[in-house]
């Protein structure tokens, strides 16, 4: 009786363990089930067409932008500049000047408060209430299609617990080799994985 009362301790316990982790992923799951039901608030106008790139211009067009939307401080107000295949353009100021900002901008994290963004006379986003006519003869480009030619790289790279030719690939998990090496180049960080014992 002794010993089926020591064997039977462990299960009635563990029991008790499993009841305790079942309300926490219950709670969890609860939570992880309302972000994923989520409406997203980036969305492509009706009519949007894929991006199509040509002479790869950039073109800020009085961009304001503020985080907390109407009645906030912006974050943006008035930037307008262009940049052409090619060209680099350094942006400096202090933290909060908006630097980040403007990137997040050309990829659409965020959409524009006021004003244009436009690659090749293509709006990434078009704003309701625009002046009529003002942006005449521009036409809008999908979510999906700007976002596989327009990249940002943070500030703060985060790398997954992966190989590194598995975090290159985080976007298109069946890419190519070639398009993997190809990346690790363009990032001119290819003679550095080529120097690592496991290499990619």
């Amino acid at each position: 009786f002794l010993a089926f009362m020591a064997i039977l301790q462990q299960p009635v316990h563990q029991i008790g363990l499993l009841v305790n982790s079942f309300a926490r992923a219950a709670t969890c799951g609860t939570r992880l089930f309302a972000v994923l039901d989520l409406e997203a608030t980036i969305a492509d106008r009706p009519g949007a067409e894929p991006l199509r790139i040509s002479e790869a211009r950039v073109r800020y067009d009085n961009v304001s932008f503020a985080y907390g939307g109407e009645g906030s401080p912006p974050a943006l107000h008035g930037v307008s500049f262009e940049v052409a295949r090619g060209k680099t353009l350094g942006i400096v100021g202090p933290p909060g000047s908006g630097k980040s900002t403007i990137a997040h901008l050309l990829t659409r994290f965020y959409d524009v408060s006021d004003g244009r963004i436009t690659i090749d006379g293509q709006d990434i986003r078009d704003v309701t209430g625009a002046s009529p006519g003002r942006f005449k003869g521009i036409r809008d480009v999908t979510l999906e299609s700007l976002r596989s030619e327009v990249l940002a790289v943070p500030q703060d790279p985060f790398l997954f617990t992966a190989s590194l030719e598995a975090n290159i690939a985080y976007g298109d998990p069946w890419a190519e080799d070639a398009a993997i090496t190809g990346a690790a180049s363009l990032a001119q960080i290819d003679r550095f994985i080529d120097s690592l014992p496991e290499g990619y």
